[in-house]
Formats: structure tokens, sequence, C-alpha cells
């Protein structure tokens, strides 16, 4: 007799839309060669070799997949820097402009629970778009 497969937990699908979604950002930025500069520190490194930096916490389920906020950075920036925060929040701004940051701040305190198919629909969207 088969065993029928566990069905999938919802921290799997988060896991693997955080995936996609950092591999869409990465290759958003990058030029035709895959190579990419660092929102922060300009740093240029192939998107392979990068991360995606968040300017609000990925702690925040409204904003971690939000393309506004996130930018690409190297590992110097996004995790012994503590994602450079002040240089993104500088950057961002001239980027989105106050507008924007308003409605990211916003957001943040906005509580949001994901539902599989939420997250199982963002993950063929941007898997798609990679």
């Amino acid at each position: 007799m088969k065993k029928k497969p566990k069905p999938k937990l919802k921290g799997w699908y988060v896991k693997k839309l955080d995936k996609v979604f950092s591999e869409y950002i990465r290759q958003k930025y990058a030029d035709s060669f895959g190579m990419v500069s660092c929102f922060t520190c300009d740093a240029r490194k192939h998107w392979k070799d990068m991360q995606n930096g968040h300017f609000i916490s990925r702690g925040h389920m409204n904003t971690r997949w939000d393309e506004d906020n996130c930018r690409v950075q190297d590992s110097a920036c996004n995790v012994f820097r503590s994602g450079n925060y002040t240089e993104y929040s500088y950057r961002l701004l001239k980027e989105i402009g106050e507008e924007g940051m308003d409605r990211l701040m916003a957001k943040k305190k906005e509580i949001k629970q994901w539902s599989i198919a939420e997250l199982k629909e963002k993950i063929e969207y941007y898997a798609q778009n990679t």
C-alpha cells in the first residue's frame, strides 16, 4: 500500500516564495550579463552572489514580498551591516518618494495572514517572471 504524500504546510510555501521572490528581485535589477549593483554600497557582482534586502524586515508579512520594499544587496550590507539601513532609507526615498515610503510604513502596520492559495499564486507569478 502506497502512502499518501503529506500535504505541505504553510511554512513550506513561505520558504518557496522567499526563494522565487528573491531570485526575481535580484534578476530584475541585473543587466544582460547578470551583473547587479548593491543598492546601498554599489558593489557589483553577479545576481547569484547577491541577496534580496528588505527596507522593512521580513517579519512584517504584509511587506515581505512587496517589490517597493526590496532591493539587491551584497551580504556585507544585508547581513554584516544589518541592511545598511540609513543608506537604504536615503536611496529608497529618492527612488520611490515620500508617498511610496508612507505607503510602505502604513502597510507595515497592517496584519496580513497569507493563505496557502495566495502564496501559491505569488509563487507561480514570480516563478514565471524570473
